[in-house]
C-alpha cells in the first residue's frame, strides 16, 4: 500500500456497514471530491469507522492520511475536518 494525505470534500452520507466472520468489524465508506474535481473512494475500518460516521457528513471539508489499496481506495488512518 502507498501512504497519501488528500485534502476534500465528502459528496455523499457516510454508509456504515458491520462484517461478518472477517477480519475487522466495522467499515464506513463515502466517496471524496479532490481539488481538481477528481473523486475517489475512502473507507474506514473499526475505531475510524465510528469516528467517521459521528463526526463527518456530507458537504463536510476533510483532510486526511490513508493508505491506497489494491482496488484504488483509500484507507483513513486520521481524518479531520476543517474550513478551506
Amino acid at each position: 500500500m502507498n501512504l497519501c494525505f488528500i485534502k476534500g470534500k465528502i459528496l455523499e452520507k457516510i454508509n456504515f456497514q458491520f462484517l461478518y466472520q472477517k477480519k475487522n468489524i466495522s467499515i464506513a465508506r463515502t466517496k471524496l471530491e479532490l481539488q481538481k474535481g477528481s473523486i475517489i473512494t475512502i473507507k474506514g475500518y473499526d475505531e475510524m469507522a465510528d469516528w467517521m460516521i459521528q463526526k463527518i457528513k456530507k458537504e463536510d471539508k476533510v483532510i486526511m492520511q490513508g493508505k491506497l489499496d489494491t482496488r484504488m481506495e483509500v484507507v483513513v488512518k486520521w481524518m479531520k475536518g476543517f474550513m478551506y
